[in-house]
Order: structure tokens, then sequence, then C-alpha cells
């Protein structure tokens, strides 16, 4: 179940503030139903950063059951998640009214790590008082694996070939 306010379904977000206006007619069970469908998680916080909500998707990328996760401020970006100063960063971001974007390295429930890019972005009331922080990651952990071995690749053949043996991971010709 979504505890988002009636107030923070009628906000708009831009890319660079948060600012209000119409929905559109887009009614609270519509935004619902794109948020459950998302391959992307999705995570709705308070403004101290606690879970209020997320999608089955943030449950399947996390590891985290949305029980576990509810009411948690550490599994939100910019609360003590990040590291080498994105948290300050995303907070400062969060709280003049800016939406934050970048790529972080996560840990799941299990302990394994795994890349993604995250948008943070406040939802404020007309008067600009921050009411909820929505957090949308995309896993980049295959993207960026694949771009390492692509390196890794290209780094091997940049070399000189003069004596260079290709072999299989057994050993073989």
């Amino acid at each position: 179940q979504i505890s988002i306010s009636k107030a923070a379904v009628s906000m708009r977000m831009t890319s660079e503030t948060c600012t209000s206006g119409e929905s559109g007619g887009l009614g609270a069970g519509i935004l619902r139903r794109v948020w459950e469908i998302s391959p992307a998680a999705i995570a709705v916080a308070d403004p101290s950063g606690r879970i209020e909500y997320v999608n089955p998707a943030f449950e399947r990328v996390s590891g985290y059951l949305a029980e576990e996760a509810l009411g948690k401020s550490s599994l939100v970006p910019g609360f003590g998640r990040g590291t080498s100063g994105s948290d300050e960063a995303i907070r400062s971001a969060i709280f003049s009214g800016h939406t934050w974007s970048g790529r972080l390295q996560n840990c799941r429930k299990n302990g394994s790590k795994y890349w993604e890019s995250v948008t943070v972005s406040p939802m404020c009331d007309e008067e600009g008082k921050l009411l909820q922080i929505i957090v949308i990651e995309d896993n980049l952990t295959a993207e960026i694996a694949l771009q390492e071995s692509e390196t890794r690749f290209r780094r091997y053949f940049d070399l000189p070939t003069h004596g260079r043996c290709i072999t299989t991971p057994e050993k073989r010709w």
C-alpha cells in the first residue's frame, strides 16, 4: 500500500527544481500502477529519509522485502549509504529543491555489491516545503561489467603481439 499524500501526487517534478503544478488528470491509481510495473527500483521517503514505499523492482534488486525496507533511512541515497561525499551532495540537492543524479555502488541485503544509476528528487508543496523524496534506481551492474570486460579485451589486444599465445581457460591451444 502506498502512503503518498494527495499533495505529493499533484506535484510535478522538473529536472532542475522541485515545483508544484497540475498532474494533468493522472490519479494516484495510475501513478501507483506505473510504479508497480516499472523495471526501475523506486522508493518514496519522508523528509528525514525514512522509506514509506518501495516497488517490486526495489525488492528484486536490493533483496529487501517492502516490510524490511519501510521505516529505514539507511537504504536511501543521501542518508547513510553513499560513498566519497555522495551523501552530502545528495542531501544538499534535495534540501535546496533540486534533483540529484549519478552513479552509486550499492549493497544488496545478501552483501553482494551492484552499480546503479540513481535519481533522487524532492517533492515539495506550493511554498517549497519538502514533503517526500523520490528515489529511482536503475541497475547498471551488467553494463559496467561489459564495459570492464571490453576494456580488458582492448587493453590485451593493444599490446604488442610478439610472443603472445592465446589459449582456452583449460590452457589448450
